[in-house]
């Protein structure tokens, strides 16, 4: 699962959110 409940200033500054959020988006297109 890439989709996270909740954020956290901590969350914000990592690139993997990023990377996850690409991702997920990615997937819902195909």
């Amino acid at each position: 699962m890439h989709y996270r409940d909740r954020l956290n200033a901590d969350d914000l500054g990592d690139p993997q959110l990023l990377v996850q959020c690409c991702t997920a988006l990615n997937e819902l297109m195909q």
